[in-house]
């Protein structure tokens, strides 16, 4: 069905990670190892938003490490609001994708995970005629 999916496909698809942390660096590193693992069609565009939300550790070392490997299409930027809603609203305000994803910072994504997730987007096409909701600034 996957394969189906995939040639059906009439255009690229685009969907952005959006991870909030706050003092998590640790565990922040193993769940951006596992993205970084992702086996991903080039039909799909896709990249990684971590929402640094007020961290005292090493989160920014962390994801630098990651973005200077060059397996992640990945960026950090910071809400300064404490609190996880104002942190994923941060995140939506700054994803270009046709389709956001919110990722905990503790989780670890199987290895093709954002491959299904983009496919399921496009498989109920019907929700993704609804226009992207715009945020107030």
């Amino acid at each position: 069905m996957q394969e189906q999916l995939l040639k059906k496909m009439e255009r690229d698809v685009s969907i952005d990670l959006v991870v909030c942390t706050y003092n998590n660096a640790e565990l922040l590193d193993k769940a951006l190892d596992a993205i970084s693992k992702q086996r991903v069609s080039s039909q799909i565009n896709w990249r990684v938003l971590v929402v640094n939300n007020n961290c005292t550790d090493n989160t920014p070392e962390i994801v630098e490490k990651y973005s200077r490997s060059g397996k992640l299409r990945l960026t950090m930027i910071s809400e300064p609001q404490q609190g996880v809603n104002h942190a994923r609203v941060c995140g939506v305000r700054n994803t270009s994708g046709e389709w956001i994803a919110f990722i905990d910072d503790d989780c670890l994504l199987e290895d093709e995970w954002t491959e299904q997730a983009a496919l399921f987007a496009l498989d109920h096409h019907f929700v993704s005629d609804i226009p992207r909701i715009r945020c107030l600034k």
